[in-house]
């Protein structure tokens, strides 16, 4: 329970200091917003109970996994908001990743591996889109294959694009403009579900 709690009071703290920074842009977009710390708010939570069940085996792991968490939510707000990902948020992915599987699981030559083959795959999807996808995309994809098995990482494809198609619906059936659809928050919501719950947990 304390885990819970301790929880709740670090996601109302970055609440608190999101508000402070961003009022100013939160009030133009207070519906996008909403909708982005809804899931920033279950995944927290998630990561509290991960580490209760055990599935998270110490308290650095927890610490780098929230510091994943906040950063993707703040790309995903800033992708929807600007259209643009920050470089600083894949250093800093890239780098907690790198930590993370040290501590874990010490793999880091197949980091690198993972990360320059997820670099290569979606720069062949660029160039085959015609620059649908953008190079922010790319390199915020090479930074969260540091957090993921092969597996995962080829997983990641393939959820981030059904989330994205779907979202994209939505969005075409609730307006009738032609607007442009990020792709960060795809993908951000695909990591933190693989992260969470990895094939690992249900493939046998």
């Amino acid at each position: 329970m304390e885990y819970v709690i301790g929880g709740v009071a670090e996601l109302v703290g970055i609440f608190s200091l999101y508000l402070i920074v961003s009022w100013s842009y939160i009030k133009e977009h207070i519906g996008w917003f909403c909708m982005f710390i809804i899931p920033h708010t279950i995944g927290t939570l998630a990561l509290v109970y991960a580490f209760e069940l055990g599935w998270i085996s110490n308290l650095t792991q927890l610490v780098l996994l929230h510091m994943l968490e906040i950063t993707l939510f703040w790309g995903s707000t800033i992708d929807k908001l600007y259209y643009i990902l920050p470089d600083e948020g894949a250093i800093l992915i890239c780098i907690c990743g790198f930590v993370y599987q040290w501590i874990g699981y010490g793999e880091m030559s197949l980091v690198i591996v993972r990360a320059l083959c997820m670099g290569g795959l979606w720069w062949c999807l660029r160039w085959i889109s015609r620059g649908g996808v953008g190079w922010g995309d790319i390199k915020w994809l090479m930074a969260i294959s540091c957090w993921l098995s092969s597996l995962d990482c080829l997983i990641l494809c393939g959820l981030s694009s059904i989330i994205g198609i779907i979202y994209s619906c939505i969005v075409r059936c609730t307006t009738s403009t032609h607007i442009y659809i990020p792709f960060g928050p795809s993908f951000s919501v695909a990591t933190m579900i693989l992260v969470i719950y990895p094939s690992m947990r249900w493939i046998p």
